[in-house]
């Protein structure tokens, strides 16, 4: 008995190129989402760098670039210092209100969101005489 081999499929140069195209554009998919991840996931840093949240820290932010999804995180001494997200008229009086949030764990990450972000420190002055605040321009 005779058995019949299948017919060889010959694919033309065009075929082959277009499979080609086809499978560089889902390897460019693939490592485009990969970088998304990355950027949705946003960057974390740390108020004061090595030094944590402290006085006269206000320019801090000044080299930085803040996008929606990155995180903020404050280290300090909680027998001295807080934390409080304040408006921004609390931010240039140095006041929190009623509404306003104290944080005192001595370690507060705040996840960022396009707009300002405005942070006193409302321990006795170290917010008015001794410039423990900091506005964040997210974009």
């Amino acid at each position: 008995m005779l058995t019949r081999n299948p017919p060889v499929q010959i694919r033309t140069r065009r075929e082959q190129v277009t499979m080609g195209a086809a499978l560089l554009s889902a390897i460019a998919v693939v490592f485009l989402l990969i970088a998304r991840i990355d950027v949705v996931r946003g960057k974390l840093y740390f108020v004061g760098d090595q030094y944590g949240w402290r006085y006269d820290d206000q320019d801090w932010p000044a080299d930085k670039k803040f996008f929606a999804g990155d995180e903020l995180r404050f280290f300090y001494d909680n027998l001295f210092h807080n934390v409080v997200e304040v408006d921004e008229a609390g931010y240039r009086n140095c006041v929190a209100s009623p509404a306003s949030k104290t944080f005192n764990s001595g370690e507060e990450t705040f996840p960022l969101e396009k707009g300002t972000h405005y942070f006193i420190c409302s321990v006795a002055d170290h917010c008015e005489k001794r410039g423990m605040k900091l506005a964040i321009v997210v974009n």
